[in-house]
C-alpha cells in the first residue's frame, strides 16, 4: 500500500485506527478501528458525510464500540495494532479502486468511508444497519465535493 498517496486526513485516520486497536488491545487493525477513527476525527468529513446520507454517527460509534469489545484481546502492549488485518487490506485496495474511478490523485477519507461500506465484516454491517446505502453516501460525497477532485494531500480541508 502506498501511504504517500493518502491525504493527510487519511493518514491521520490510519494512525488513529492503530491507536484504537491498541486501546482495545487488538493485534490487527481492522475496518472497525478505521471507521471509529474516521468518525471520531476532529472536523470529521466522514461524520458529515454519514449524517448527510441519513445515518447517526453517534449510534454507529456506539455499535462499533460494542463490536470491538467482543473481539479477542492480546496481551503485551508492543503487539497492539501492529498488523493490518486482511479485511483492512481489502478495504484499502477498494479505496484505491474508488479513487481511480473518481479520477482522484490521492486517497482521502471519503474513499475510505465508501470502501468501508463494502466491508463484509462488522464495520460494513454496522453502516448498513444504520441505513447507509452506497447510493446515498456517493451522493453526499459528490454534493460536498461540488465537482472538485482530490489533487493534493490537503484536499479535505476544501470540502468542509
Amino acid at each position: 500500500m502506498r501511504f504517500d498517496k493518502l491525504t493527510i486526513k487519511a493518514q491521520d485516520a490510519f494512525q488513529a485506527a492503530q491507536e484504537a486497536a491498541s486501546r482495545y488491545q487488538h493485534q490487527a487493525i481492522e475496518p472497525e478501528h478505521l471507521l471509529t477513527a474516521l468518525l471520531e476525527q476532529s472536523g470529521s468529513l466522514s461524520r458529515s458525510l454519514v449524517e448527510k446520507a441519513g445515518a447517526n454517527a453517534n449510534d454507529i460509534l456506539g455499535q462499533l464500540d460494542e463490536e470491538l469489545k467482543k473481539q479477542a484481546k492480546v496481551s503485551g502492549a508492543s503487539t497492539y495494532g501492529t498488523n493490518l488485518g486482511s479485511r483492512l487490506t481489502t478495504l484499502f485496495n477498494n479505496a484505491f479502486s474508488i479513487g481511480e474511478r473518481l479520477q482522484d490523485e490521492y486517497i482521502s477519507t471519503e474513499h475510505l468511508l465508501l470502501a468501508t461500506l463494502e466491508d463484509s465484516g462488522p464495520a460494513g454491517r454496522t453502516l448498513k444497519a444504520a441505513g447507509l446505502t452506497k447510493e446515498a453516501l456517493e451522493a453526499a460525497v459528490l454534493e460536498i465535493r461540488a465537482g472538485r477532485k482530490i489533487t493534493d494531500p490537503n484536499a479535505e480541508s476544501n470540502f468542509q
